[in-house]
């Protein structure tokens, strides 16, 4: 409602993003007094833009359901305002899978993620919560996919990180490492008296535990480790026979004879 004399500001109205039409109530004192009315943005346009005495006036409001940015208006009724403001539209999403894996050497993958209405702010960048997985280009729009690329995991035991894209969560497990071994020898002749002896050996992943085992009964095998590095003592027994005779130790999938 108006007063021709009146400088009061009018209250605020809403809209949502739809299109619609509306009314609004001018009142005067007197029935020539006169007035005017306009609107400072193209989308919120008025019917008329014056007259004299007690009336209404009509508004149409565009649709703002195609734009993820909400907008703002004045109306000017006889020096008085209304401030309209019209909201965005809403975007929502999917992920196309929840979860995804990759080897223990890392690399690159992607997961498709769905926009449910095509809009220019599209996709929000993917937030990371674990280092070893790193999120690659920005966000987008529309059906589109996000990269990540995952570091190599020296660890014996699997990890997992967790990427958040458009508010949704997406899990990636990483393979262990393989728990291989290097040795310092591969192969020992002793004299058929017996004898005491050691090598050592080294893992590719921490966390592995590598357990000798001997292949011959005459071969006992006593593993020292620590971290990533450790030794193996045996002891041959003496040789009975008159023939050679071949043993064997296995650590972790490697052979010393």
């Amino acid at each position: 409602m108006f007063q021709s004399r009146s400088t009061r500001r009018a209250s605020a109205r809403r809209s949502d993003r739809r299109a619609g039409t509306g009314l609004i109530g001018i009142t005067t004192n007197g029935a020539n007094c006169a007035w005017t009315a306009s609107s400072d943005s193209p989308w919120a346009q008025l019917n008329t833009g014056g007259g004299t005495g007690s009336t209404t006036i009509g508004i149409t409001i565009q649709s703002n359901a195609t734009s993820v940015t909400g907008r703002s208006g004045i109306l000017t009724i006889n020096g008085q305002t209304i401030t309209l403001q019209q909201r965005r539209m809403q975007c929502t999403y999917s992920l196309q899978s929840l979860t995804g894996s990759v080897p223990a050497s890392g690399g690159s993958g992607s997961v498709g993620i769905v926009s449910h209405r095509q809009s220019a702010r599209g996709l929000r960048r993917a937030a990371i919560r674990h280092g070893s997985v790193l999120p690659r280009g920005p966000g987008g729009a529309g059906t589109s996919e996000v990269q990540f690329l995952a570091q190599p995991n020296t660890q014996a035991t699997a990890r997992s990180a967790t990427l958040t894209i458009a508010g949704l969560t997406y899990t990636v497990t990483e393979a262990p490492a393989a728990c291989t071994c290097s040795l310092s020898s591969t192969n020992v002749t002793v004299a058929s008296g017996g004898a005491n002896g050691s090598f050592t050996f080294s893992t590719a992943a921490t966390g592995c535990t590598p357990a000798p085992v001997s292949y011959a009964s005459w071969i006992t095998a006593t593993p020292s480790f620590n971290g990533v590095s450790g030794s193996v003592s045996f002891v041959v027994d003496p040789n009975p026979g008159t023939l050679n005779r071949v043993g064997t130790i296995r650590v972790g999938g490697r052979t010393s004879r």
